[in-house]
């Protein structure tokens, strides 16, 4: 005879044998729900920019005299700058894309200027570069934000995000792919009842490092940059962790951080 606590054990048994063949199944279903929902426009970004001119004589104008302007302009900026691959065009490209925008808006004044230019004219036209696209970072900041749901007030915090519109990893522009894991990681969560807030943000905010660990000044990888710049700005701890263990810096010890996980592998390929 089978005792009632016997049969119930072998129940149990079979119902977790029955759970465990259908969680793959039904994980998987999640995941292809989750990448048809997700419609989105191709992340992959160039590094290199090219700017027309009217005719190739403003090339000799920017250029100075034995390059003496263009000695200016790479003084400032890590930019690679070609005048003569094809015609009435300046090429530019860099690793640091955020300098190459400097250099394309400051490059577009020089194409404009009627004019003498001189080193100290490029230097001029390069600070004034820089001014303008330190606004529009934070303008970029400040849309993705909105776009994303994500409340914050502080301006270093916004400006960083918006430097993630002129950062790439393997081709893909780091803004969309973070849209990407934000959107992603948030449809997963909601298929599995978890938080809602922490796996938008920790999605949305898992590679905010990308937009500083360029810096020559900078040493530390990603990841930790992303968890400093998150804690310094006040989010939680929960928030913080689903972020920043993404690439198993430290085991997962929340629900939410496995999603953001998967919707950054999901993302990325």
């Amino acid at each position: 005879q089978i005792t009632p606590m016997l049969a119930g054990a072998g129940a149990l048994a079979r119902m977790e044998e029955v759970l465990k063949e259908n969680a793959e199944k039904t994980a998987r279903r999640i995941i292809i729900d989750v990448i048809q929902r997700l419609a989105t426009t191709s992340s992959v970004e160039s590094r290199a920019v090219n700017i027309t001119v009217l005719n190739d004589m403003v090339k000799g104008k920017i250029v100075g005299k034995d390059g003496i302007n263009i000695l200016a302009f790479e003084e400032l900026l890590n930019v690679d700058i070609v005048f003569n691959d094809l015609p009435n065009t300046i090429s530019l490209s860099a690793f640091s894309l955020v300098d190459r925008r400097i250099a394309q808006v400051a490059m577009e004044k020089l194409v404009r200027t009627k004019g003498e230019i001189t080193p100290e004219y490029v230097r001029e036209t390069i600070k004034q570069a820089t001014e303008e696209t330190d606004k529009e970072l934070f303008k970029i900041g400040k849309e993705a934000l909105d776009r994303m749901g994500i409340q914050h007030d502080n301006e270093e915090f916004i400006r960083t995000v918006g430097r993630l519109r002129y950062r790439t990893s393997y081709g893909q522009n780091i803004m969309k792919h973070s849209m990407e894991v934000g959107w992603a990681c948030r449809m997963l969560g909601n298929e599995i009842g978890l938080s809602d807030r922490t796996c938008l943000v920790a999605g949305f905010l898992h590679d905010v490092g990308k937009a500083i660990d360029q810096d020559p000044k900078v040493k530390d990888c990603h990841d930790r940059l992303s968890k400093e710049i998150m804690e310094k700005h006040g989010f939680s701890w929960e928030e913080v962790h689903a972020a920043w263990v993404h690439h198993d810096a430290e085991p997962q010890q929340t629900a939410e951080a496995f999603p953001v996980k998967a919707a950054d592998a999901i993302s990325a390929s």
